[in-house]
């Protein structure tokens, strides 16, 4: 179940910048524009694993934008691909990147310009899968570490209940004792 809220979580993290990205680069007049506030830094950083890719689908109708992060590479359309699963608007594909990252790529297509006969556009964004599995592991050390602290204290508390539960049939035991003894009547 946790592993699927995370999941969820990184999937609307991946959709959300797919749209952020397709809003801030719709310009009517001019085609697609470089988006300037996506959101996210890692967008900038070279080979980071967080990618997004602005393409036409039609060849020779426009420019294709990508993120500074994605350098000279091109992220595949997973409208395209066979593998790749639709949810709603989204297309969803996992891919194994050249740099060996495995990535989680969101796609939403849309139309930049006015009328029926406007361009139509691919929206990627892509996320290294790595985050949402550290997440999972993070999730699980701290929840071990939790149940066994939680184990040790249920352990003690039995131990110091059992201890001081029986102190009043040691008192007894030794009354009994006292009498067998001819002590204490």
């Amino acid at each position: 179940l946790i592993n699927a809220l995370i999941m969820d979580n990184f999937d609307r993290r991946l959709r959300l910048q797919a749209w952020v990205i397709q809003a801030e680069s719709v310009d009517a007049a001019r085609g697609p524009v470089r988006p300037e506030n996506v959101g996210e830094p890692l967008f900038e950083v070279e080979k980071s694993g967080w990618y997004w890719q602005i393409r036409p689908l039609e060849p020779g109708v426009g420019k294709t934008l990508v993120s500074a992060s994605l350098v000279d590479a091109e992220l595949p359309l997973p409208h395209t691909s066979s593998a790749s699963e639709r949810e709603g608007e989204a297309h969803w594909l996992n891919v194994t990147a050249s740099t060996g990252q495995r990535l989680r790529i969101v796609e939403l297509i849309g139309a930049i310009g006015d009328g029926g006969d406007a361009p139509q556009y691919s929206f990627t964004v892509a996320g290294p899968l790595e985050w949402p599995w550290a997440e999972i592991n993070s999730f699980a050390t701290v929840l071990a570490l939790a149940l066994a602290l939680t184990g040790v204290a249920l352990m003690a508390a039995t131990f110091l209940q059992v201890k001081v539960g029986l102190q009043p049939l040691s008192a007894i035991e030794r009354g009994l004792a006292d009498v067998r003894s001819g002590r204490r009547e």
